[in-house]
């Protein structure tokens, strides 16, 4: 199948499967409000202003990812990269921020590299390998472009009537211990979930870890029962204190005023809405993918206890956990 910039298509696998999907509609565009009759793939922006797209699935079966072709991509526009440097000026300015809000505040960079050739096929392969809990999809989208991710978060999932959505926050690697810093920031994720959900009667797990590659996060459970609409508690959710902060208003006036660069889908959610079993994921460890480039999306919760120099080296390894995976040729 080859698949050109002006298409709108998705190519996903669940967590805990090994098969890709492709959805897309007949005409490989995209509708702008959906049916609650229909099934379909919706793709939310972070930010609120932004178009939500839902591909109907006129096409929804198994694919074989070595009949993938990419026509083209689009040459990348000016650098968006985030220099150390100044990454850690801004984390500093945040940590500032949230003593005084008294809480957290995710901020996120860029960070580029170049591709001289690149193998759809062996890159969705790899990261599908690399990460069997996390939900792997590549994007191509007429608005917002062409993506590839493997995120580990799911913002809300829906079967029959049971709901579930997890807290996940704080990051460690190799043997490293979790700090309070970290179970802090797990608090405040878990706080803002029950906050939102505070009319439904809500089972609350334990936290545990769980693993990324060679990253770990502290999660929690929750679960509940309604007969709402998957969407309205994706967008009671979004944005998430683990990708925006706490409280979510002052995280979220910082971000707008201090980020530079345009988030785009990173940090939204996307994901495979029907009638019987709806699964919607927070857009992280992501990247936009340009002729000879890709660009890479990181970021980090802090808080008053965070250290400049160890949030750029976490986003560091964020980046290099899904780079790795990508094939060249």
């Amino acid at each position: 199948m080859k698949l050109k910039p002006e298409h709108n298509a998705v190519i996903y696998s669940l967590p805990g499967n090994s098969e890709f999907r492709i959805c897309r509609q007949n005409d490989f565009n995209v509708s702008e409000k959906h049916d609650k009759s229909e099934s379909y793939f919706v793709v939310r922006p972070f930010n609120d202003d932004k178009k939500v797209l839902f591909i109907r699935a006129d096409v929804h079966e198994n694919i074989d990812l070595s009949e993938l072709v990419v026509e083209s991509y689009i040459n990348a526009p000016n650098s968006e990269a985030v220099q150390q440097s100044d990454y850690e000026r801004l984390i500093s300015k945040t940590i500032d921020r949230s003593q005084e809000i008294n809480g957290k505040i995710i901020v996120s960079r860029i960070d580029e590299a170049s591709m001289q050739s690149f193998n759809l096929t062996k890159s969705l392969q790899n990261l599908r390998n690399k990460f069997p809990q996390s939900f792997i999809y590549f994007l191509i989208s007429k608005q917002y472009g062409i993506w590839l991710g493997a995120t580990p978060e799911t913002l809300v999932e829906k079967e029959g009537e049971l709901l579930s959505t997890m807290a996940l926050a704080g990051t460690k690697w190799g043997g490293e211990l979790f700090t309070q810093k970290e179970f802090d920031e797990q608090m405040l994720v878990s706080r803002d979930i029950m906050d939102c959900l505070s009319k439904e009667v809500v089972e609350i797990g334990d936290v545990h870890e769980m693993n990324f590659g060679e990253l770990r996060h502290l999660r929690t459970n929750f679960r509940w029962q309604s007969e709402d609409s998957i969407l309205r508690f994706a967008e009671l959710l979004h944005p998430t204190s683990a990708i925006c902060g706490f409280p979510r208003a002052e995280a979220l006036e910082f971000i707008l005023s201090n980020e530079e660069h345009e988030r785009g889908l990173y940090s939204g959610y996307l994901g495979f809405v029907d009638s019987n079993h709806s699964q919607l994921f927070v857009n992280l460890r992501c990247m936009r993918l340009f002729d000879n480039q890709i660009r890479v999306h990181v970021g980090g919760g802090i808080n008053a206890k965070s250290d400049p120099i160890s949030e750029w080296e976490e986003t560091v390894r964020k980046s290099n956990s899904v780079k790795e995976a990508i094939a060249h040729g």
